[in-house]
């Protein structure tokens, strides 16, 4: 298996993974809490998007593989 995704890469992933965690879950939290003065639907679709993009991060940075960076021809990985 060729890697894609460096160490450098690899961490930013897993911070940014890890802030878009807590996005979701706050996002989550103030929509069954009735907090956010935005419409329910919204606060949703923020909770939704914050925790497929989280899930999504933590996926290609534990597997040092990102089919993005294949698409676009672009190693990290040393």
């Amino acid at each position: 298996m060729d890697y894609n995704v460096g160490a450098r890469e690899r961490t930013a992933r897993f911070a940014f993974g890890s802030v878009l965690l807590v996005v979701a879950i706050w996002a989550l939290y103030a929509y069954f809490a009735e907090l956010w003065t935005a419409t329910q639907t919204t606060v949703a679709i923020v909770a939704a998007t914050a925790m497929l993009l989280s899930g999504v991060l933590f996926v290609t940075g534990q597997t040092q593989k990102c089919p993005v960076n294949e698409a676009i021809g672009r190693n990290s990985y040393r």
